[in-house]
């Protein structure tokens, strides 16, 4: 395709700064859109370090906001990024800030939308579709005229999508996240190896955790669990990769369940593939996702999940057919699916095989990004031909 004939596109998100799984979503599609038919560039609402690898790509410049959730200053950046559209003759505006609600990236499709783009509006958290929460001023209805299209990261996402936040069944598309397949399918480090490094003994039966330190990742659940599990596998430990705000609560547990020798929070890492690759098995108790990067990226790793049944979990482990499900905030639900998986190696690689088979046909990076190309393709035009 001619350059005058590519297709531009700008994302739009909160920060690239380190630690999310929704940052490396949004880089993963900027940096894999066919540069022969997109000309891709990516705006960054609030400027944090430390951020993670932009190099290569267009980052277009924009006033800095006030905070992660500008207030006071949505209208000013709303102008910026509508003259950034018309500057750089954007094709799509695509906001990845949905859930931060129609304060948050309202004016900018509004005003982009005015500006000649078509505009696509993505869902990340299952929490923005829970009626009985922020739901339903998350997705304002007021836009819904003014966005092109909709899309949520997960299938299990699009009830809420139509219920709660009533977006029209046309403009409503489902695009799971997708992740680097490779570092996990062959880590750098061996796994007996990364066990020394992380003085586990080798015959040590490791469950795996990663995920950031929040209340809705409920790691007590979690902590609860293995507790109830513990005498029955003596032999097991838990590994928890992550940072935030719960750090001191969870280690407080740790040390009321006397675990501290057996249950490490091991902080930030850059070597999950390395650390997933020494695991036999990995764990969630989050109390609602939308599409969680860290169970697809242990199940590329081959290892077997036990998670709870909310959002994007049920669907990533295909209903259960490709992990084990327990109900959300009962830990001893959790306990009995750790010990039946612990004590049972045959279970562990069944659900292995059909966690990585699952991977690699429906949760890799190319596949997310032809899905929003598809959809790009199908916007181009649309908001100059109908426009605000």
């Amino acid at each position: 395709m001619p350059p005058e004939e590519s297709i531009s596109v700008a994302c739009i998100y909160y920060t690239m700064k380190q630690g999310g799984g929704g940052q490396m979503s949004v880089r993963s599609l900027v940096r894999g859109l066919d540069p022969e038919r997109f000309r891709p560039y990516l705006i960054i609402m609030h400027r944090e370090p430390p951020e993670i690898d932009l190099s290569g790509m267009r980052v277009l410049p924009t006033p800095p906001l006030s905070g992660r959730v500008p207030h006071g200053t949505q209208a000013r950046f709303a102008l910026s990024v509508a003259r950034l559209v018309r500057r750089h003759r954007i094709d799509v505006l695509h906001s990845h800030v949905a859930a931060g609600g129609v304060t948050v990236d309202g004016p900018v499709v509004l005003l982009a939308r005015a500006a000649g783009a078509a505009t696509v509006r993505t869902v990340r958290a299952g929490s923005a579709l829970q009626p009985e929460g922020r739901g339903c001023g998350l997705l304002s209805r007021a836009l819904h005229p003014f966005t092109d299209a909709y899309t949520v990261v997960s299938p299990d996402l699009l009830e809420g999508a139509r219920r709660v936040a009533r977006v029209p069944q046309p403009k409503l598309h489902a695009i799971p996240n997708g992740i680097e397949l490779a570092p996990f399918l062959s880590p750098a480090i061996p796994r007996r190896e990364m066990r020394r490094r992380l003085g586990l003994p080798a015959d040590a039966l490791l469950m795996a955790s990663v995920g950031s330190l929040h209340a809705v990742k409920d790691y007590p659940t979690m902590l609860d669990g293995f507790a109830l599990a513990a005498p029955e596998l003596p032999g097991a430990r838990l590994l928890i990769a992550g940072e935030g705000p719960e750090r001191p609560a969870l280690e407080a547990q740790i040390a009321r369940h006397g675990l501290e020798g057996r249950v490490r929070l091991v902080g930030m890492r850059d070597d999950v593939p390395e650390l997933l690759g020494a695991a036999d098995m990995f764990c969630m108790s989050s109390e609602c996702e939308g599409m969680p990067r860290a169970a697809m990226e242990a199940m590329a790793a081959g290892l077997p999940v036990v998670a709870t049944d909310v959002s994007g979990l049920h669907y990533a482990l295909d209903e259960g057919r490709a992990g084990l499900l327990v109900p959300p905030g009962e830990p001893e639900a959790m306990a009995r699916a750790i010990v039946r998986l612990g004590r049972d190696p045959s279970l562990r690689r069944e659900l292995a095989e059909k966690a990585r088979r699952r991977a690699l046909k429906e949760f890799s990076v190319e596949t997310m990004v032809q899905r929003y190309e598809n959809l790009y393709l199908s916007l181009r035009g649309h908001s100059r031909k109908n426009p605000v």
